[in-house]
């Protein structure tokens, strides 16, 4: 069975969708220096001043923002465009830097294209406090285990038991022979490794898999559920129907 199929068929007639986190992990960093290296050689560039404190500082700031952004896009299995703009407007789809702030980056990149510039003072400090906040708003992903890299959505109403209960004298367990397969009877596992480059759906119904797809990078719908996956913990977007019903709007576009 296919999404568009298992969408229309059964989810439609879910009683109360919901988002059921299983797992939240911190995005890789796998370049030899971090983007917080970079901005703290910024820092001591800016505090040594002169000329080549002050370009040392506007370039390692912009290193900062691009050491970032690749750790990012690979974490998340995204190809990353060769243009800076184009990277920056994944950036805005997975919803992660307001606009203002990407043009103050891009205002950045701008003056580090005039071949031979020397940078004012206060043009320099502006450059290391937009790399300290882009670093520092992309933090949580790196440091914070936000990301949601397993979850069930599904129908709250269809919980499967769990196994029986045996007690004895001394101990009470829970016996598993009989104890259904999977979390839910109605349901999309979802399940999206770093560094990956698709996210995979395991789609259940009354406790049987009745498909498996496979959201990969080249994907309409990869960027949007990359996003959800991104902000369902910062966001309250699990364990509530309208976390729920987000969801399957980027899965109708996948459906697609």
């Amino acid at each position: 069975m296919d999404l568009a199929e298992f969408l229309a068929k059964h989810v439609s007639a879910w009683g109360k969708p919901t988002v059921d986190a299983k797992g939240f992990v911190d995005l890789e960093v796998d370049t030899p220096v971090t983007p917080k290296q970079y901005l703290e050689f910024a820092e001591k560039d800016l505090r040594l001043g002169g000329t080549r404190g002050l370009v040392n500082a506007l370039t390692n700031s912009k290193r900062a923002i691009d050491c970032q952004v690749h750790n990012l896009l690979k974490s998340l299995g995204i190809p990353e465009p060769y243009s800076f703009p184009a990277r920056m407007e994944q950036l805005q789809a997975l919803g992660l830097v307001a606009p203002r702030i990407i043009r103050k980056i891009v205002q950045l990149r701008n003056v580090l294209e005039h071949e031979y510039y020397k940078p004012a003072q206060t043009e320099v400090e502006d450059a290391v406090d937009i790399a300290a906040l882009f670093v520092a708003t992309l933090k949580p992903y790196f440091a914070g285990g936000a990301y949601m890299d397993s979850a069930w959505l599904a129908d709250e109403l269809s919980v499967n038991p769990r196994g029986e209960l045996t007690r004895t004298k001394t101990h009470t367990t829970w016996r598993h022979d009989n104890e259904p397969k999977f979390t839910y009877a109605r349901g999309i596992f979802i399940d999206s490794e770093v560094g990956g480059n698709s996210v995979e759906l395991t789609l259940v119904h009354d406790n049987v898999e009745v498909g498996f797809v496979a959201v990969e990078a080249k994907d309409t719908a990869y960027l949007p559920l990359q996003n959800l996956l991104l902000h369902a913990q910062l966001n309250d977007l699990v364990y509530s129907r309208a976390g729920a019903n987000k969801f399957l709007k980027v899965l109708r576009l996948a459906a697609l």
